[in-house]
C-alpha cells in the first residue's frame, strides 16, 4: 500500500541585510509560510488587501 504524498509549498522572505558595518540595518528578518494548497491562501490574502 502507497500513500500518496501532498507536495508542500514554501514561501520564504527576508527582510534587510547582512552588511554588519555602519551602513547596515539594525534587524535582520527571515521569515517563511508552508501550504499544501497556495492557491487558497492566495484567495484569503487577496480578501485581506481588499478589506482593508
Amino acid at each position: 500500500m502507497t500513500r500518496e504524498k501532498t507536495p508542500i509549498h514554501v514561501f520564504i522572505d527576508e527582510s534587510g541585510n547582512l552588511d554588519f558595518g555602519g551602513k547596515g540595518t539594525d534587524h535582520f528578518v527571515l521569515s517563511a509560510f508552508l501550504t499544501t494548497d497556495p492557491a487558497a491562501c492566495g484567495r484569503g490574502l487577496i480578501g485581506l488587501c481588499q478589506a482593508s
